[in-house]
């Protein structure tokens, strides 16, 4: 769950007004190694868009890196009302 780790702190470091905290399995170390990763990110009121766009452009990013740990394929952004959402799929 290296990963997790890592698209958090870059997501910290390019938007400093984010805080983004793993939730579900991962901070328990009770998942299993074909789980998700749940991660959400709480920034400054009214910036959705923009947070949504920095967590994608890290994933796309890393869907075209050959030297990454792991594989991203398939970055999705769902665009709902009440909960938007990106879906990707890791392989580690």
């Amino acid at each position: 769950m290296k990963a997790a780790t890592e698209t958090k702190e870059q997501l910290r470091t390019n938007n400093k007004s984010t805080s983004v905290f793993p939730f579900g399995s991962v901070p328990f170390k009770t998942y299993l190694p074909d789980g998700d990763i749940d991660l959400t990110a709480i920034g400054i009121p009214n910036s959705e868009d923009a947070l949504a766009s920095d967590v994608r452009s890290i994933l796309e990013g890393e869907e075209h890196n050959n030297d990454s740990e792991f594989e991203v394929k398939d970055v999705q952004y769902i665009q709902a009302e009440v909960f938007p959402s990106l879906l990707c799929l890791l392989i580690v």
